[in-house]
């Protein structure tokens, strides 16, 4: 059997982040400037896709919103998805 080399613990001990991905149910986790969390907007948001925007290079998402009280209206927007968290 050949020499088995540990290496550092800080090499496996990251933490794996929970990946929003088309599909994912999200809501506005915390505001990545100011650190303060977003209020709470009774709605149901539901990415469609994933992309980079070309001219800012952040990663974006695009997000179905639909409010509690009306689910039938649907609204789509782009949002920066280090605004989003996800909840499933």
């Amino acid at each position: 059997m050949g020499i088995v080399i540990r290496g550092p613990d800080y090499w496996f001990s990251r933490p794996a982040a929970a990946r929003i991905k088309a599909g994912s149910i999200v809501s506005f986790g915390i505001d990545p400037e100011t650190g303060d969390a977003f209020p709470d907007f009774d709605v149901l948001m539901v990415v469609m896709e994933l992309y980079i925007d070309p001219r800012s290079r952040a990663r974006m998402a695009k997000v179905a919103i639909s409010p509690n009280d009306h689910p039938d209206a649907v609204e789509y927007h782009d949002i920066p998805i280090d605004y989003l968290e996800l909840i499933e």
